[in-house]
């Protein structure tokens, strides 16, 4: 191959390490990027803020049996629970038996619209508002039913904590159908004679009773406000399907207000860990006055296969074994992980994606004029020799650009702070706005700033092509 050919064969390189080519698409991915970041981190400043709620009552918990633990304090208490299994349980609404004797949690579930999750699913009785619930579960609560006291240790537990035991370690009661419908129409049974003697009826009425007539009185209060007589009178359907009572509005599909009853078999734990309020010789569970007119529902996740759930700022756990108050910390922590600070990955990418930013920003000085601007392309651009340039970055202040980026970083988790918390409203728009529109004075300059280097680089590359083409000519000749 000859020189000549060779010659025609040589084109000028260009390498850019500039990072300013295509200056509108780049900026357009950062900018969609720090978008989403900004929509995620405004997501989970809510769940920080709870926490934090959380957190204030937690910091100083103690054991329930040291000296210095007062009433009206967070405290735990570790031991086995302690009930009377010698006699029988049984739900008088339904005739369901314990299995076990330790106590039977009635749960009381209504099929309803979730705001928070924006689906439909069911929901504790307990944590709907009384006017949204149907009149068929009215005297109905989720409750766990036991023939006496329970302690642990010297402290009797409130029924909300052994409900949440009952959540955490139970074992779903098998309901029979048949033996649901008969109890019923026994109920049933045992009102009609009492409506067909009107003496019975007068004497139930007086306060001085019998025994008997105790019974026949309680016996009339559940037929009264029993769900499937209620059920009856307002034409619902019931059916006992896969151990669970349900009374519905149609047997096509769920739909709004259907109600759900099933029943759990507490089981026998020998240690655990019990968080809760502490008043004299009870605990309880305890809720963060913050939150005390919220409805919203934290979904617990205990373990992998068991979820309940408890009203947002509600304090009240059942641990397995023997905790200190770090891992009791740390095991509630974990529980209500939606709750906690924004994950620190985000955070990091945010403080990247800034770094990105400013580091075009703040790359030269604000005040730059044309020919300023020309002098700087020039440095940038680099003959390496006749067939190469190098397009090389800026000369740039690397604290000024990480500081710039820290600063803003800070700014913009503190009005989503603001945002979330709905505080200092005007001041933080005023702030976003203003970064908004700095941002796009910002990136007119730099793609003006582009558009000078770019004819910088074509005018290197045309010096360079010419001079091949010169040397070519010569070498002809």
């Amino acid at each position: 191959m000859d020189n000549d050919t060779l010659n025609q064969q040589k084109q000028v390189t260009i390498y850019r390490y500039d990072k300013l080519s295509s200056p509108i698409y780049n900026y357009a991915i950062k900018i969609c990027f720090l978008g989403f970041v900004s929509y995620k981190i405004y997501q989970k400043i809510p769940h920080f803020l709870r926490w934090r709620k959380y957190y204030g009552h937690l910091s100083e918990i103690k054991s329930a049996e040291a000296k210095d633990a007062i009433s009206n304090k967070i405290v735990y208490c570790q031991g086995s629970l302690n009930f009377d299994s010698s006699k029988q349980i049984k739900d008088l609404l339904f005739g369901v038996i314990s299995q076990q004797n330790l106590g039977l949690y009635r749960k009381v579930e209504i099929y309803r619209t979730l705001a928070q999750q924006k689906k439909q699913d069911w929901q504790n009785v307990n944590y709907i508002d009384e006017k949204m619930i149907p009149k068929e579960a009215q005297e109905l609560k989720s409750q766990v039913l036991t023939n006496s006291e329970v302690y642990i240790k010297d402290f009797i537990l409130s029924n909300n904590l052994l409900q949440i035991v009952a959540q955490c370690f139970s074992k779903q009661v098998s309901l029979d159908k048949d033996n649901i419908i008969k109890y019923f129409e026994t109920i049933k049974q045992q009102q009609k004679r009492l409506d067909t003697n009107s003496e019975n009826e007068q004497q139930i009425k007086n306060e001085n009773l019998t025994l008997g007539q105790m019974e026949q009185k309680l016996s009339n209060q559940i037929y009264q406000n029993h769900p499937f007589k209620i059920s009856e009178e307002s034409q619902r359907f019931i059916q006992v399907y896969g151990d669970s009572i349900y009374i519905v509005k149609t047997l096509k599909e769920l739909s709004e207000g259907d109600i759900k009853i099933s029943y759990y078999d507490i089981n026998k734990v020998s240690n655990l860990t019990i968080l809760g309020l502490k008043n004299y010789n009870t605990i309880s569970d305890f809720q963060v006055p913050e939150y005390a007119k919220t409805n919203e529902i934290v979904e617990i996740q205990y373990s992998e296969d068991n979820k309940f759930h408890l009203k947002l700022g509600q304090i009240g756990f059942a641990f397995k074994g023997n905790l200190s108050e770090e891992d009791i910390l740390e095991e509630f922590k974990f529980a209500i992980k939606k709750y906690t600070f924004p994950d620190i990955v985000i955070v990091l990418l945010l403080a990247y994606l800034y770094s990105l930013i400013t580091d075009q920003f703040f790359g030269f000085k604000c005040s730059l004029t044309e020919e300023e601007m020309k002098k700087v392309a020039k440095q940038m651009v680099e003959k390496i020799n006749d067939t190469r340039i190098n397009v090389n970055n800026r000369e740039r202040n690397k604290f000024l650009i990480n500081f710039s980026a820290l600063i803003l970083t800070i700014i913009h988790l503190q009005t989503s702070l603001n945002f979330a918390q709905r505080i200092y409203i005007v001041p933080s728009t005023i702030l976003l706005l203003s970064g908004a529109a700095y941002i796009s004075i910002e990136i007119k300059k730099v793609i003006e700033f582009s558009k000078i280097l770019d004819q910088e680089i074509r005018q290197q590359k045309q010096e360079l092509q010419q001079k091949l083409q010169n040397d070519s000519q010569n070498q002809k000749q």
